[in-house]
C-alpha cells in the first residue's frame, strides 16, 4: 500500500499505547499476531522469564512471528473464540486491524 509509510509510525504509537499497562512480569495471551507490531511492542515491555502466548488462525503469520521471535514466545494455530486455554493470562492483549481503518 502506497501509504505504508505514513501508517507505520501510527502503527507503532497505537502498540505502544495498548501495551503500555501490561503486566511487566505476568502471562500474557495476544489475540492476532497481524504485522508483529503489538508482539515487538510486548517483547520489548516484558520481562524475559515472561510468558507469552501468540493465537492467530493464520499459519502464515504465526510462522512469521516465530521466525522473529523464535523460542520468546509459545504459538498457537487457531480460532481465540473456540480454543480452550490451560490456564490464566494477567494479560490479553489485542487489536483492531487499524490499519484498515485509516483513511
Amino acid at each position: 500500500m502506497e501509504n505504508d509509510k505514513y501508517l507505520w509510525p501510527l502503527t507503532k504509537k497505537i502498540s505502544n499505547g495498548i501495551t503500555n499497562y501490561v503486566d511487566k512480569n505476568g502471562k500474557t495471551l495476544l489475540i492476532g499476531v497481524g504485522n508483529c507490531t503489538v508482539l515487538e511492542s510486548l517483547v520489548k515491555k516484558l520481562e524475559p522469564s515472561a510468558k507469552i502466548d501468540v493465537i492467530d488462525s493464520n499459519k502464515y503469520l504465526l510462522e512469521i512471528a516465530k521466525e522473529k521471535y523464535g523460542e520468546r514466545c509459545t504459538y498457537i494455530e487457531g480460532d481465540f473464540l473456540t480454543n480452550r486455554f490451560p490456564s490464566l493470562c494477567e494479560n490479553v492483549v489485542s487489536s483492531l486491524p487499524h490499519k484498515e481503518f485509516v483513511l
